[in-house]
């Protein structure tokens, strides 16, 4: 699940050239 989710990160920053603030705010809203 862990390895998907990552592909999908990946796959959104390609799309939509997220920044890496924005996928830090994902990941702590999905661990906490």
């Amino acid at each position: 699940m862990a390895v998907s989710f990552k592909m999908e990160i990946t796959y959104l920053i390609r799309q939509r050239s997220c920044t890496l603030l924005q996928v830090k705010i994902l990941v702590i809203n999905l661990t906490e």
